[in-house]
């Protein structure tokens, strides 16, 4: 009886034992298909990293990387045993980390597969325990997001290159260039702010979808842009740098720099052009005051080349003026004794004529008309030889400059120098009464009378030469009284000067008749005037007249 109770006893735990372990196949089976199906691939190691299981995903995961591995390729074998030795150390280094803190992590982990892709995943890993809850291991569980990195890639790369471009649209839109772009047909896709602007519109938005012909430029400029844009279109060759003048709004002229070239799109055909006007104003008129300065310099070299020459002039007529002077002197005087001689000798002759005439001798005698004519030719014999020495004089005055002295002046009447000058010179017969002089108005001035007699005479001088060169013309000289100057006007209509040669007669050994002129009478009367405190001028007109005025400060004023 006892053995069929004890035997009735261990029966019953059997059974439950049955029981029991069908529950838990139960529920390992279920906990097996429900590791199988949740979402990633799960795997667990012990604490030395041994892989002791993993679930159907993950190993089908690993099939599709192209890891030809089953259920127990994996199993009993270490991250080492499978992957690459960095990527192994990368995991080793995470499960080291959950094991000693015993903490959940996520981490990015790269693997690479056979055909050498890179996979990116992330792997969640926390500390696999036992049921006294000691550590035993990790449980992680690895989602590909490969896909997600290279997605989150493009919307980066995506994002800066919108930042680029609204950095590159704001540039190009508060650019202080000109900057437009149209399509094949020449319309107007857009432009910046400066452009609308100089265009005639109070924002880029009005611009786009008009053409050439609808903006202010006018119809010829606008056929002149719409061939430039349908060449560059044609045959894809830009237009570089090309300067155009402009002229803005408040009427001053701009001068901007334009270039034109094709624009792509991505396949690399032309859709258009795009096209930029840089204002190179400032430019221009930099290079204007350099090419005035590379002009005043080179003026400059001229004229310092020009002074060196006449320096040598001026050294070298120094040197020969007192020897030439004596030179001329010596005959001049011998003429000058000798019209001295001839002079008492008349007195003679006319003596014996009245004598041989008294007496009725059998001489030839002679006639009275004949004696004046002597005289007159003694006369102006005598009076040519002062003029030549008081030229030699005024030469030598210019070249050795010499300056006047004021205890040489005194009041003097400009009416009685002019009338000196024209009595001292030696008009031509055909001249005398073509020269008219005005003595109304006369004034008195500090100064040298017989200075301003030598620049009458010079003036006189030149304007008969002029006269008979041009075979018409008078000469007429006139007083004048201003406010603050007293005037000598010394006008005569031969031939004129050019324009041209005006601003240069005052200069030393200027002259357009090298084979008559010396070129230094004006510009001693220059320096006459300028030791009298006054001022010589001349103006003209070709074939008309010149008219010199000498300006002499008032005598209260001096």
């Amino acid at each position: 009886m006892a053995k069929d109770l004890n035997k009735k006893n261990m029966d019953d735990e059997i059974n439950n034992l049955k029981k029991t372990i069908m529950q838990k196949d139960a529920e390992i089976s279920q906990l097996k298909i429900l590791i199988d199906t949740i979402p990633g691939d799960i795997y667990w190691k012990d604490k030395n990293g041994v892989y002791i299981g993993m679930s159907a995903r993950g190993r089908e995961s690993l099939h599709k990387m192209g890891f030809k591995w089953h259920l127990e390729d994996i199993v009993g074998k270490t991250d080492y045993d499978l992957f690459d030795k960095n990527i192994a150390e990368e995991y080793r280094k995470h499960d080291s980390e959950v094991l000693q803190k015993g903490i959940e992590i996520a981490k990015e982990e790269p693997v690479m597969s056979p055909s050498g892709a890179k996979i990116i995943q992330l792997s969640t890993k926390q500390p696999l325990r036992n049921r006294q809850g000691k550590v035993v291991g990790i449980i992680g569980n690895t989602i590909d997001i490969t896909y997600l990195k290279q997605l989150e890639k493009e919307i980066r790369y995506e994002k800066e290159a919108s930042e680029k471009a609204n950095e590159i649209i704001q540039i190009i839109t508060k650019s202080l260039n000109y900057i437009f772009w149209k399509d094949i047909h020449g319309i107007y896709q857009g432009c910046n702010d400066n452009f609308a602007h100089v265009a005639g519109f109070e924002s880029p938005k009005q611009v786009i979808g008009k053409n050439d012909l609808q903006m202010k430029w006018g119809k010829f400029t606008a056929e002149i842009y719409q061939a430039e844009d349908k060449e560059i279109i044609e045959t894809g060759k830009p237009i570089l740098n090309k300067e155009v003048p402009m002229i803005v709004e408040e009427g001053s002229e701009q001068y901007l720099s334009v270039s034109k070239v094709p624009l792509y799109n991505d396949n690399g055909s032309i859709v258009g052009v795009l096209g930029i006007h840089i204002d190179i104003t400032r430019q221009k008129e930099t290079e204007k005051k350099l090419i005035l300065a590379k002009e005043k310099a080179e003026k400059a070299r001229e004229a310092e080349e020009k002074l060196v020459k006449v320096q040598y002039q001026l050294e070298g007529a120094k040197l020969i003026s007192s020897s030439i002077a004596h030179e001329i002197r010596t005959p001049l005087a011998t003429i000058k004794s000798g019209m001295h001689g001839l002079e008492n000798s008349i007195g003679k002759l006319i003596a014996v004529n009245q004598f041989a005439c008294k007496e009725n001798l059998p001489i030839e005698t002679v006639t009275h008309k004949e004696i004046l004519d002597m005289k007159k030719a003694v006369y102006l014999v005598n009076k040519k030889v002062d003029q030549s020495n008081m030229i030699i004089n005024m030469l030598l005055t210019k070249l050795q400059s010499i300056n006047f002295e004021f205890q040489e002046f005194s009041i003097c009447s400009a009416s009685q120098c002019i009338q000196n000058g024209i009595s001292d010179f030696i008009i031509p017969d055909n001249m005398i009464d073509k020269v008219k002089f005005n003595k109304d108005h006369d004034f008195q001035f500090f100064g040298n009378s017989t200075l301003i007699t030598h620049v009458i005479m010079n003036l006189l001088k030149n304007a008969i030469f002029y006269i008979l060169k041009a075979n018409k013309g008078e000469i007429t000289v006139w007083l004048a009284q201003k406010a603050k100057t007293n005037e000598i006007h010394f006008k005569d209509t031969g031939t004129g000067i050019a324009p041209q040669v005006l601003p240069q007669i005052f200069d030393s050994f200027f002259t357009t008749e090298s084979s008559t002129g010396t070129g230094v009478g004006l510009a001693f009367s220059k320096m006459v005037m300028h030791s009298h405190q006054g001022e010589i001028s001349c103006t003209s007109q070709l074939g008309e007249y010149t008219e010199f005025i000498l300006s002499f400060p008032k005598l209260d004023n001096h």
